[in-house]
């Protein structure tokens, strides 16, 4: 089997991780793998180039409306369509090449925002697995070019094949009443022993992951700056880069507070599951997290999670209360719930919440494996082709 895959960046975000979980495990079903990457400087591309793959730097392009956000962003928009407009002829050229010269049996595309594999697998009579990882309008405010009406009507053609990686995904694209989609939730682990859950906390609280807006950074920063004083011994860690005109507005805001000596920035880490196995509880405030990468991390490795109760991070909580009858994690709906949430765990020790960790870390063990998924895919792709 010989499949190209389209990956939109080289970073290990959510999608980065899922795909190369994704990379290993078909190459050792034996799958020929050729992926098409937008760059070589991230850390996915050099995971990616000690495997037996064939990557390809394209100028890949999503196809959403540039951002209005502003009046900088009003006036810079003629420039930035026709900067992506540009990219995506040049993306288009060099793709069909590419699948003209490889004949893959199926192109699959690894994010939604990427148009470019569904049109070019239509011309040629390919199947296309579109892999949907977010809700693109609610949780990074994308709007779908040239509309969601058109993106729709794509993802409903005959050779195209979606793959939402949560139910709440699956419902949002309307794909209920479309044969060819199914779920599959993403692999974040592989089967083995989990680790021993740490008892001996550090006093401080966790966010891990992009740091924006859309990931509720803001929202959480505030209700730490209710409790701080309550408890001194107490710091936020955040891990994770971002903007810089956000994290700019953001230390204001640590400023505005005077709790510039318990909030840590740690930038980019090596050690995330060491982080979170040493945390009293880590925080997953995302306005519509598409999955929940970090959610399912978190639990894996003995960390309370404090999650808003919201697409992806619900979905997780949800499977696991329908599993086991118990609550896997602490899930709030505003930022005053959150405050409070905080203030209870700051009076409380960890030994309170130990069966909770125990059951958590068996349901996220048992069903986000890595092997798990990489079956359901696998079989998904032979059902596929021998529809074709």
């Amino acid at each position: 089997m010989k499949v190209v895959y389209i990956q939109h960046t080289t970073s290990m975000s959510g999608a980065g991780k899922a795909l190369l979980n994704i990379i290993e495990q078909m190459i050792e079903k034996k799958v020929e793998v050729h992926i098409v990457l937008p760059d070589n400087r991230g850390m996915l591309y050099n995971h990616l180039s000690k495997l037996d793959v064939h990557c390809y730097i394209f100028p890949v392009t999503s196809w959403v409306w540039p951002a209005t956000n502003s009046l900088r962003d009003w006036c810079l928009f003629p420039y930035r369509f026709l900067r992506k407009f540009r990219n995506s002829l040049l993306f288009y050229d060099k793709l069909d090449k590419l699948i003209r010269e490889l004949k893959p049996e199926i192109i699959h595309t690894n994010v939604g925002v990427i148009h470019l594999g569904q049109i070019l697998a239509r011309k040629y009579s390919i199947p296309h697995v579109w892999h949907l990882r977010e809700y693109q309008d609610l949780d990074f405010n994308y709007h779908a070019f040239p509309s969601k009406k058109h993106f729709k009507k794509m993802l409903s053609e005959p050779n195209c094949f979606p793959v939402a990686i949560t139910q709440g995904v699956y419902e949002h694209h309307h794909l209920t009443s479309n044969l060819n989609a199914k779920v599959i939730y993403d692999g974040v682990f592989k089967q083995s022993k989990t680790p021993e859950i740490q008892l001996n906390k550090e006093n401080c609280f966790l966010f891990v992951g992009a740091i924006s807006e859309g990931k509720g950074t803001t929202e959480l920063v505030q209700s730490f700056a209710k409790i701080a004083k309550e408890y001194p011994e107490i710091e936020l860690w955040i891990a994770g880069s971002g903007n810089k005109s956000y994290l700019d507005n953001l230390k204001r805001i640590i400023n505005h507070y005077s709790i510039n000596q318990q909030v840590k920035f740690l930038g980019h880490r090596n050690d995330i599951y060491q982080l979170m196995s040493k945390a009293k509880a880590l925080f997953v405030p995302s306005r519509f997290e598409g999955f929940g990468f970090i959610t399912a991390e978190g639990m894996y490795n003995g960390c309370l999670v404090v999650g808003k109760n919201t697409a992806g991070t619900k979905e997780q909580f949800d499977n696991g209360l329908k599993y086991t009858g118990r609550e896997i994690g602490i899930r709030y709906d505003d930022a005053d719930e959150l405050t409070g949430i905080m203030r209870g765990i700051g009076d409380e020790r960890i030994e309170k919440y130990i069966e909770t960790l125990e059951i958590a870390q068996q349901v996220v063990s048992k069903l986000y494996t890595v092997e798990r998924n990489a079956n359901e895919l696998y079989n998904f792709y032979k059902n596929i082709l021998k529809k074709a």
